[in-house]
């Protein structure tokens, strides 16, 4: 399911990132082969002959002087000078023979005969531009008629070779198709590996509600079971007085409450994570005294297990937050450490102001550190026995977790050498 998912995502995203990387490749290349051909059109028209067959001065035509003196070009120039453009125009009559041909480059007469055969094909009387593959090359060529002195319709055909224009796109349609795989590439890795970290979050959450799922099933199975062994036993008992089975009675009453008690902080972390207590109003309260008389309702607890008990609760210490829960977040603190601390140990609770916030430790003599990164986990129980013979679900820290937040503060624990220590901070209201 999740690797569907993962590439669902990269599907789309692949799809979003190389249509706008195609776009912006075509872009380019359209752009080139716009100034490419209008660079060709420029050429064109710049040739020896103009539409009605006048001869252009070199000036109009690009050429240099060489010297002082400015001479027009000659077939029987070398092909290398810098200042020659491989173009010629011919002058052609009515039957379309050449009457006169310009070219700084000396073409043979069979390039001539194709360009002419294939201009011919293609005029419809009207100036034509057109390109035309040749034994050279590619060219682009202007054919237009014109009237000469005694009436007779003429033929101007100017040509251009486009061969380095073509090469230029075709090197730069190869350098961004290369570059366009490139990209591609990188982006695919780049998705891949947002992909994988987009899905990891997911994937966690799923796996803890599972987890969740199953634990929730494993607790409440242990009290139905129970119940159901008891009834059986009451229900094979058909003739005797309710105060004769009154031990069976009191063993479901005592299953009943620790599913009430469970299904309770169910409901609970469940408000919790779909947000139902986030608009809670929340009143200015004392957390002194609601400290205090956590502390006074479980005095008789801790002296019953023979634990050394201190406290140091600073006056006046006040919170914007819900009474009930900030109570119950002490009692889950106090309450674990009292579970978690054997006979004759140790157990300090504190409560004071410190940067603008309450700072509520509960510290207790413990000789195994416990794992901080899980220990606010649902159902996580560091020592499976001893929870089981307590009587706790794991559900007790991960439910602190979420008052704090609720109160838009935190808790963390500190392992340190035969002390565990539980740290809530939740700011002050004044």
């Amino acid at each position: 399911m999740f690797k569907k998912l993962r590439n669902k995502f990269l599907i789309i995203n692949m799809t979003l990132i190389s249509v706008l990387l195609i776009s912006a490749f075509a872009l380019v290349l359209a752009f080139s082969v716009r100034n490419a051909d209008r660079e060709l059109e420029n050429m064109v028209r710049r040739s020896f002959f103009a539409a009605d067959g006048r001869m252009r001065a070199d000036r109009d035509i690009g050429f240099k002087p060489r010297g002082d003196i400015a001479e027009p070009p000659r077939n029987d120039e070398p092909a290398d000078r810098p200042d020659m453009i491989e173009n010629a125009s011919l002058r052609l009559d009515s039957d379309w023979n050449i009457l006169e041909k310009r070219s700084p480059i000396e073409y043979s007469d069979s390039f001539y005969s194709g360009v002419i055969s294939g201009a011919k094909a293609e005029y419809s009387g009207e100036p034509t531009t057109r390109y035309i593959k040749t034994e050279n090359g590619y060219y682009k060529y202007m054919l237009s008629a014109y009237q000469n002195e005694l009436g007779e319709t003429n033929y101007s055909l100017n040509l251009a070779g486009a061969e380095a224009q073509i090469t230029m796109l075709k090197n730069l349609t190869l350098t961004l198709s290369v570059v366009l795989l490139a990209a591609l590439l990188l982006v695919f890795l780049i998705s891949l590996f947002f992909a994988n970290r987009a899905i990891r979050p997911i994937k966690e959450a799923w796996d803890k509600q599972n987890r969740f799922i199953a634990d929730a099933s494993h607790e409440l199975k242990t009290p139905l079971t129970t119940i159901n062994t008891n009834a059986d036993v009451l229900l094979a008992h058909g003739d005797s007085t309710i105060n004769s089975e009154k031990k069976w009675l009191m063993y479901i009453k005592d299953e009943a409450a620790r599913m009430a008690e469970l299904t309770g902080d169910l409901l609970y972390l469940a408000r919790m994570d779909c947000g139902a207590d986030d608009g809670a109003e929340l009143g200015e309260i004392s957390f002194s005294q609601a400290a205090e008389s956590v502390i006074l309702t479980y005095e008789a607890v801790i002296y019953e297990k023979k634990l050394s008990f201190t406290d140091e609760v600073e006056d006046d210490v006040y919170v914007l937050g819900d009474e009930s829960r900030i109570k119950q977040l002490v009692l889950i603190l106090l309450d674990n450490a009292v579970k978690y601390t054997d006979g004759g140990g140790e157990i300090s609770l504190s409560l004071k102001k410190a940067d603008g916030k309450a700072r509520l430790t509960v510290r207790n003599s413990c000789e195994v550190p416990l794992d901080g990164e899980r220990i606010f986990d649902r159902f996580y129980r560091e020592d499976e026995s001893r929870t089981r013979s307590a009587g706790g679900y794991g559900l007790g820290l991960a439910i602190a977790k979420s008052i704090t937040e609720l109160h838009k503060g935190s808790i963390r624990l500190s392992n340190q050498p035969g002390t565990v220590e539980f740290a809530a901070e939740i700011p002050l209201s004044r």
